[in-house]
């Protein structure tokens, strides 16, 4: 009988430039894959990446003009709010009566007009004719328009004359109301 052999002799005859050349061939696929594969994504994570950096400093800046718009605002507001709670109010012709009258030994309104005036606000035109012993007191009539509950501005023209020892004065006042809208 013939002896057969139970050792493996597969690793004795193995050629190196076949494994060599099937490495090298194994290298050139992975290589491809990768190529194909993976660096198309690196650059759309590159470009993606830029996009999401400058969209970033872009927020960043709008954030920091709205920061600084919502500062103006509140500033506006604290600084503005006798004349904001101004607006809000009704004008009522006997309330400003007497306020005028402390200034005034007499004092008319006459309504001239109510009017829209730029679709938020009301308008109203009143002619005020009073009687007053000097022009200082027309003038501190004048300041204290500023702290009036409601908005009252002095237009022109006005007219002043001396008749008896008095002064006679009339002149033309608009008040601004906010319009209610239903």
């Amino acid at each position: 009988m013939a002896s057969v052999s139970r050792r493996d002799k597969s690793l004795e005859e193995f050629d190196v430039v076949k494994l060599l050349l099937f490495l090298l061939l194994f290298v050139a696929v992975a290589m491809g894959f990768i190529l194909g594969f993976i660096v198309p994504d690196i650059r759309e994570y590159k470009s993606t990446k830029s996009t999401l950096s400058t969209e970033r400093a872009t927020t960043q800046r709008i954030y920091e003009v709205l920061s600084e718009r919502e500062n103006e605002l509140l500033a506006l507001r604290s600084q503005n709010r006798k004349i904001l709670e101004a607006f809000g109010k009704s004008f009522d012709e006997e309330r400003f009566k007497t306020h005028a009258s402390q200034f005034f030994d007499a004092v008319a309104l006459e309504k001239q007009s109510k009017a829209e005036f730029e679709e938020d606000f009301t308008l109203y035109e009143l002619t005020v004719t009073s009687l007053l012993d000097t022009p200082v007191q027309f003038y501190r009539f004048l300041e204290s328009l500023n702290r009036y509950e409601a908005i009252v501005r002095t237009d022109f023209p006005i007219q002043m004359w001396a008749e008896d020892g008095k002064i006679n004065a009339i002149f033309n006042i608009k008040v601004y109301e906010l319009t209610v809208q239903e």
